[in-house]
């Protein structure tokens, strides 16, 4: 199962990681980059399907000239984050009955092809295990470990690793730059069946990804017999449903499932075959008899037929993706649905991502699934976006349990405590020794120092060079200076020789202070014989 997915200069996204677990809520105000997160779980499912990067990103096209593949959202250029050359994915993964650091990570960066300046090439890739242990790599850790450089357009050299009958380096492999090494390398005919396990159970990961936008209109449709996976917006949901009450203790829970979620005391379904097309309808049977179909039912209850039907199903997905999961429920129904999809991914063979703006399913997530709840968010006066769970947000445990998370997210509570997390981080940061902002920061102490020095007395005419603006005497004030003699300021200012008492730490000395004690100082000087004090050299006498 996948743990954690990482993104690098992608789309709004600098350097933020999503943590995953078996059942991911993800929340953030419209326009944050909840979306984008999808489209990188897409590129990685591509990955998995063995599509080029041209079909990844551009969309792939059957034979036919029908779509196989939508395109990611977005234009080339705006894949990268602004005035970037590449972006990367990384994706950390665990066994799935596994728990705390996961065994495998597999990192892809893309870059823009040096000829057109508009695809994309493979500039670098890992696959690693155990944690740091390479499978294969585009850049060795070892400096004698030497791959010739990797700027060509065409091809890539990864490393494998070292096997038992190798003593020093694994086996070298040249694959093209148009398609992720991960489903190249198991083509190869030398490389020994544990690596080409280790990437095959990577790559079924990626492939058995569903991402369902659910629409009623495509639900209510009949399906043909033998159709028995469910389509991105619900199609195929009569032979998918007929095929799960082909089990009786499948049949048993879904009519369980559906009776408490509507006020139908549904019984039982069934699934009459049009007999001028052939094809397969849905109608649900209540306790009098009383037949709806599928035609009749509502959206909520459609889609959530659907829901259960990908989770229930014979071969479920191994990651289901859905934008906004609640859409068409009532809100007093969504405790069934969280029901549902929590006992369902506890079992760990699936998992599910979702986007929400419900603040009553946010209320009725499980312990768990709080865990796994993360917030999406730009800060201000900034284009890019974050990703940080919710429970290391400030007091969020706390506040959770006194208010309520869904009571949180309706007042903006989310997105002022993580602006506020930033601020103070970015605020640590900048005081950190050697960091990026090192001139600063010890151009900033220095300012600080400067301003603990004890403020110079207001009795002086200037101020010390360096001292801060605030010492500067205030001749705004009524009275401006002092009535003071002259004796007693240059007493005040610590001139000894003008027979003051002086202080501990001396006052500013003003201007006539200054003037008084450099007449004395030419006068002591004249009386010893020389303005420089010193004594007058003799002239030799002449004889004779």
């Amino acid at each position: 199962m996948i743990t954690a997915l990482e993104l690098h200069d992608f789309k709004n996204f600098a350097e933020e990681t999503l943590r995953v677990g078996p059942f991911t809520v993800i929340v953030g105000a419209n326009a944050s980059g909840k979306s984008n997160i999808r489209d990188a779980f897409r590129i990685l499912h591509g990955i998995g399907r063995s599509y080029t990067l041209a079909d990844i990103i551009g969309g792939k096209y059957g034979a036919g000239g029908h779509v196989e593949w939508e395109q990611i959202r977005g234009a080339a250029n705006e894949i990268n984050r602004f005035e970037k050359y590449a972006f990367g994915l990384a994706v950390r993964m665990a066994p799935t009955n596994g728990e705390g650091e996961p065994d495998v990570r597999y990192l892809i960066a893309l870059g823009a092809t040096s000829s057109t300046q508009t695809g994309f090439r493979v500039i670098e890739e890992h696959l690693t295990s155990n944690p740091y242990e390479p499978i294969y790599t585009s850049n060795p850790f070892f400096p004698s470990d030497r791959l010739p450089k990797q700027d060509d357009d065409r091809y890539l050299s990864v490393r494998m690793a070292k096997t038992g009958n190798q003593r020093k380096l694994g086996h070298r492999v040249s694959v093209r730059t148009d398609q992720p090494a991960l489903t190249q390398i198991p083509d190869v005919k030398h490389i020994v069946r544990v690596h080409k396990d280790q990437i095959q159970a990577v790559i079924d990961l990626f492939a058995n990804m569903r991402f369902l936008d659910l629409s009623p209109d495509r639900i209510r449709q009949p399906s043909f017999p033998g159709q028995t996976i469910l389509g991105d917006s619900g199609e195929n949901l009569p032979t998918v449903l007929r095929d799960i009450c082909a089990d009786p203790e499948r049949r048993e829970t879904l009519t369980e499932w559906t009776r408490e979620l509507t006020p139908m005391d549904v019984r039982d379904f069934e699934f009459p075959v049009d007999p001028i097309s052939g094809r397969v309808q849905l109608l649900i049977r209540d306790a009098d008899g009383r037949k709806v179909s599928s035609y009749s039912a509502s959206d909520g209850t459609l889609r959530f037929l659907a829901i259960i039907a990908a989770l229930l199903g014979t071969d479920p997905a191994r990651l289901y993706f859905f934008e906004e999961i609640d859409n068409g429920l009532h809100p007093s129904r969504l405790r069934l649905l969280l029901d549902l999809i929590e006992s369902q991914t506890a079992k760990g063979l699936t998992q599910v991502v979702t986007t929400t703006h419900s603040p009553e399913l946010l209320s009725r997530i499980g312990d768990r699934t709080f865990q796994h709840t993360s917030v999406v968010c730009r800060l201000p006066d900034t284009t890019d976006a974050i990703i940080r769970p919710v429970s290391e947000l400030h007091r969020s445990t706390e506040l959770r349990a006194s208010q309520g998370l869904g009571r949180l997210h309706t007042s903006g509570w989310m997105e002022d405590a993580l602006a506020f997390t930033e601020r103070r981080k970015n605020a640590s940061a900048r005081w950190r020794p050697g960091g990026a902002e090192a001139g600063t920061v010890g151009r900033d102490r220095r300012t600080l120092r400067r301003h603990d020095r004890p403020l110079h007395s207001m009795r002086g005419s200037g101020r010390r060079r360096g001292a801060p603006p605030a010492a500067r005497p205030d001749r705004s004030r009524a009275g401006k200076w002092p009535s003071l003699s002259r004796r007693e300021r240059l007493g005040r200012a610590g001139d000894v020789g003008s027979g003051g008492t002086g202080s501990a730490v001396p006052l500013a000395v003003g201007h006539g202070a200054r003037r008084n004690r450099r007449q004395r100082t030419v006068l002591r000087r004249t009386c010893q014989g020389t303005r420089s004090g010193r004594r007058p050299r003799r002239r030799p006498q002449t004889i004779g």
